[in-house]
């Protein structure tokens, strides 16, 4: 449910690349998170009365955005004219496009990758 509460977040900014398009209204979505915390505290409570332990092992959020941003860099990394033409022939206008979007985004990722490894206070192992 943690998923689907921050796919409805996600859902309700516009980003390029969102796989879901928000066609809840307002009341919907208030509606099914209502449900979903109905449905957390029944479980919680499910949990207590058999006495089972509520033991989450929750990573890192620092670790976790680093590890994607480090896969992401892959992905633009991967975005090279020639892997490209496997859907159709780039000529070489697109190709220029290509690869100056390619190095812009790189360097973004680049930056970021480069902030938050250098965060001293958000690295465990320093």
């Amino acid at each position: 449910m943690a998923e689907l509460d921050a796919l409805m977040d996600q859902s309700a900014r516009i980003t390029p690349l969102s796989q879901t398009t928000n066609d809840l209204s307002p009341d919907e979505a208030e509606a099914i998170r209502d449900h979903f915390n109905q449905i957390r505290t029944a479980l919680l409570g499910h949990l207590q009365d058999c006495e089972i332990p509520l033991e989450v092992r929750q990573n890192s959020l620092h670790w976790v955005v680093q590890s994607n941003v480090m896969h992401l860099q892959v992905m633009i990394d991967d975005m090279r004219p020639k892997r490209l033409s496997a859907y159709g022939p780039l000529n070489a206008e697109g190709k220029a496009a290509v690869l100056k979007i390619q190095q812009d985004l790189a360097r973004r990722f680049e930056v970021l990758r480069n902030f938050l490894g250098n965060g001293t206070e958000h690295n465990p192992s320093q």
